[in-house]
């Protein structure tokens, strides 16, 4: 089977074309035929076809489509199959099977080859694929996009085969093709000179140099501008008779469309490096771990510039992407785990945060699993050691691995064979290099005397040169002999002393001491926050002072560059920045307190209204200088949750190794709802772990049983019911040995909810009907009503479903009386599946819906998704599919952005019900 995209979009099997479809089936064709062997995002497709604004059926138009696309290339043959995977759809074909993917290998082997009689047949294939405009009869942005960058490679491997052919080949064969070129691309000078050079070859010199004229003319009356140096020297060559020696032309570099692309943007006004940089840079082309290193360690010698710089002038070479993390090995926070690395690779990749294992071992196996055969550029940034690297270390020869350190990382060199680059110093000329790029030519030359001071004062060092032509800049008028001066009162001691984060002191302080009172007690207490990024509420709680006063100290911390809004009311310090920070952390005994009560409140505020009837917590006040959250609607306290997530989760660590181990359980028991809700439930369970611990040295009991209970609930969702068991019964002992009834009954309902899920259906009864005995024992009539909707659950599950029935109905009686929304929306879900298993469709229809209506109005879009599932399967038996897709549809929006991994399931469902419309 074939597919072509260098012109119409078309099907080939066994000589004959297959319809292909419509022009829109045929653009979802060529968005998957692009990726061909990669998983593309519904997202993506949808962004491709319908442009940025696509219409509210785009998804159901989708997958009919791909539904199509699916049978047309069942009939055509076995060879190629559209594929559902995690994250997308991934179209199994070779590369050489789509002319456009073809004509990519055939220029990236030429360009690769050190033959000239193999880089022209190489280039002469590729060019033969050609058959006229990509895409032809399709429209839309991405298309246009496509289309001209396929149009580029063409060209440019044109003018690459053209210029072959004159240096070693038949120019004569070369001259038709680029004259035809030249006609279509007029203003193009790469093409004209190699026509240029391709006449001159074949004796035919007045036609070329005839040419030449024409074309600059053409350049001066269109664009107002002379030839370039390339056409000029094709001109030189034909009159100097230097005919036939066309040199070798860059050809065009592929880049892929789809993969993680997260290498930072690349440093401006870098400098220097030459040598270092052409190390990379050939080190590129053989496999293996580069370790760039400083020697002796020195911070701010520019490992992070250089490894970026690098990284994106060898971009290209690694189709599959390209994955960044700092790893903030020298922060005062403590170094990144490398599990967490890997969790945030893992995500970048496409699997679902659910699906990441716990444990760091295992993570790092599905780690080297997902990225084996790919070729992936990585780059380990600010590693604290070999130990933090090794679990990063891909276990493909396909991938690249740059790392960088302030440490020289010898073990990751001698055991894994890592190549270290060790930077050095600016040399003089690089170090005034980038004073120029910074501050302009004139202002440098101007005072050649104490530029060679500041160099001298700053040791060379590129972040020290960094900072002091920043302040230069931001004072155009200020003489550069007085920045020597300061400097030679501050000078830098490098090499003194044993902490690396301590060696730019004195070029900091310049900015610290510029600022006004206030806001240099900010400065000194963010070195409290655990990061990593803080908003103006948690600032003024910190600082204790208002949210007005305390914007104004960020936005002149933010011009003084000593922190950076890197999102919108999000501000975050650079690692060397937190440590400074740190170490002249201000003396407020309550600074810490306050932060973590601005935290703790505020998600416990949000959780209130996310889930209203939970069982409530008593909390200490909070100091009187710390802001609170008001949050008028589930869906602000989500946002809320949602932007502060990796915050949330620093705090909690932050407040059990500060000796806060009140907050510390109390702030993970309020993640709980949120982290439920969205399905992140490996974040649920570290918290969990933490609260335990915290729990165990507070020594209180009643606090021990809930930790253990809530870690239990979090390992349920993950399936590791073991260990739940573990943490139930741990729970269950503390609550008998205090005779707390309320928490004999809850451990019972979970147990009941463990067991449930481990379809032990008879021992999930017992624990629900236990726990009903236990709440109305205490008279806790929430606790009762989910009981009996628990004990109607189970008793649904073992095919009694009149005493099901009985059971919800009286727990829906219930928890109408109490208001109990939340509850309400749960037993209606039950009824719906107990009236369904009793044959009565309209009722189960019915209390689906009311579940759904009351989970949309809470706010709980896990149980809104979940509900409409079930609603959808009845629909859809009983044969009304249109309402089951609108429904599953629904549902699917949800799960995807939760990134729930039911959403697999329905896209599966949706798919079928698909096949079987067509």
């Amino acid at each position: 089977m074939k597919f072509r995209l260098l012109g119409p979009v078309e099907i080939w099997t066994a000589g004959r074309r297959v319809d292909a479809g419509q022009p829109r089936q045929r653009t979802v064709l060529a968005a998957l035929l692009v990726d061909a062997g990669r998983v593309v995002s519904a997202e993506v497709l949808i962004d491709r076809v319908w442009g940025e604004e696509p219409p509210q059926e785009a998804r159901n138009s989708l997958n009919a489509h791909l539904s199509r696309i699916r049978h047309i290339l069942a009939d055509a043959g076995n060879d190629c199959r559209l594929l559902h995977q995690s994250g997308g759809y991934l179209l199994d074909a070779a590369p050489a099977a789509i002319d456009a993917l073809h004509m990519r290998q055939l220029i990236s082997q030429a360009r690769m080859s050190g033959s000239d009689s193999e880089r022209i047949a190489l280039l002469r294939a590729a060019v033969q694929l050609w058959r006229g405009e990509p895409l032809a009869g399709l429209s839309g942005s991405w298309v246009t996009r496509t289309r001209l960058a396929l149009g580029q490679q063409y060209v440019d491997a044109m003018v690459a085969w053209g210029l072959v052919e004159v240096r070693i080949g038949d120019p004569t064969a070369a001259v038709g093709p680029l004259t035809e070129l030249a006609g279509e691309f007029p203003l193009a000078e790469s093409v004209s000179g190699a026509l240029i050079q391709a006449l001159a070859a074949t004796g035919r010199t007045g036609d070329a140099l005839n040419l030449y004229t024409t074309v600059r003319q053409r350049l001066v009356d269109e664009l107002g501008t002379d030839p370039g140096a390339e056409l000029q020297a094709a001109h030189q060559q034909v009159l100097r008779g230097h005919l036939g020696s066309a040199p070798p032309v860059p050809l065009p570099r592929i880049t892929a469309s789809t993969g993680p692309h997260q290498l930072p943007p690349t440093v401006p006004q870098f400098a220097g490096r030459a040598a270092e940089l052409a190390a990379l840079t050939n080190q590129a082309h053989a496999n293996g771990t580069v370790l760039i290193t400083a020697i002796g360690g020195t911070a701010g010698v520019g490992k992070t510039a250089l490894a970026v710089h690098g990284a994106h002038q060898i971009a290209d070479r690694f189709p599959d992407g390209h994955l960044y993390v700092n790893l903030r090995g020298f922060d005062p926070a403590g170094p990144l785990d490398p599990a967490d690395a890997i969790r945030a690779f893992l995500e970048a990749l496409g699997v679902a945060s659910q699906r990441i294992p716990l444990g760091l071992d295992e993570r790092a196996a599905r780690y080297r699993s997902e990225v084996s055969g790919r070729r992936l550029l990585i780059l380990l940034d600010n590693a604290r050691d070999t130990a933090q690297v090794r679990p990063l270390l891909p276990g493909t020869p396909s991938c690249l691995v740059l790392v960088t350190s302030r440490n020289q990382l010898t073990g990751l060199v001698a055991v894994d064979g890592a190549r270290p680059v060790s930077l050095d110093l600016l040399s003089e000329t690089d170090a005034v290099r980038l004073l120029i790029n910074r501050l302009g030519q004139h202002r440098v030359q101007t005072e050649p005397a104490a530029v060679a001071d500041i160099i001298t004062r700053c040791a060379r060092l590129p972040l020290a040169l960094a900072v002091v032509a920043a302040r230069a800049a931001l004072q155009p008028h200020l003489p550069l002999h007085v920045l020597a001066s300061e400097l030679a009162d501050h000078r830098l001691d490098l090499l003194a002393g044993d902490d690396p984060n301590s060696d730019l002191r004195a070029v900091f302080s310049w900015s610290y001491r510029a600022l006004t009172p206030p806001t240099a007690r900010l400065f000194r207490l963010l070195g409290h926050h655990p990061g990593p990024d803080i908003t103006v509420p948690a600032a003024a709680s910190l600082a204790g002072v208002s949210p007005t006063a305390v914007h104004q100290s960020l936005t002149e911390l933010s011009h003084a560059n000593l922190i950076v809004e890197h999102r919108r009311g999000r501000y975050a310090f650079h690692d060397l920045l937190r440590a400074y920070a740190a170490e002249l952390r201000d003396e407020d005994p309550q600074a810490t307190r306050r932060m973590l009560d601005y935290y703790l409140h505020a998600a416990y505020g949000a959780d209130r209204v996310l889930h209203p009837t939970r069982d409530s917590i008593t909390l200490d006040p909070p100091r009187s200088d710390t802001i609170k959250e008001d949050f008028a609607d589930p869906d602000q306290a989500l946002a809320w949750f949602t932007a502060e997530h990796d915050v949330l989760l620093a705090a909690v660590e932050h407040s059990a190794a500060t000796g806060y181990d009140a907050h510390t359980w109390q702030l993970a028991w309020a993640l709980l709802s949120y982290l439920d809700r969205r399905g992140l439930w490996n974040d649920w369970v570290t918290t969990s772990r933490t609260a335990v611990t915290a729990a165990d040295r507070l020594g209180n009991p009643a606090v021990q049983a809930r930790t253990h209970r809530n870690l239990a609930a979090a390992y349920t969702e993950l399936a590791l019911y073991p260990q739940a068991h573990t943490e139930l019964q741990q729970a269950l002992a503390l609550y008998e040995k205090t005779g707390d009834l309320a928490g004999q009954a809850r451990t019972h309902y979970t147990l009941a909810f463990v067991w449930g899920r481990q379809n032990d259906q008879t021992r999930a009864l017992d624990h629900a009907e236990q726990s009903l005995l236990l709440h109305q024992a205490t008279g806790h009539l929430v606790g009762q009503a989910d009981a009996v909707n628990a004990v109607g659950w189970h008793h649904a599950q073992l095919g009694d479903h009149d005493q099901a029935r009985d059971r919800c109905q009286q727990a829906l009686a219930l928890h109408e009386r109490l208001g109990n929304r939340d509850g309400q929306a749960h037993t209606w879900d039950s009824l719906g599946y107990i009236h369904h298993h009793l044959g009565n469709q309209t009722a189960a229809i019915n209390s689906y819906q009311r579940a759904v209506a009351m989970f949309r109005e809470l706010g709980d879009r896990h149980g809104m998704a979940a509900t409409l599932t079930h609603l959808a399967d009845i629909q859809h038996g009983a044969g009304d599919d249109q309402n089951a897709l609108t429904a599953y549809q629904k549902a699917l929006t949800i799960f995807v952005e939760l990134n729930h991994p039911d959403a697999d399931q329905i896209r599966t469902t949706l798919a079928t019900i698909a096949r079987a419309e067509q």
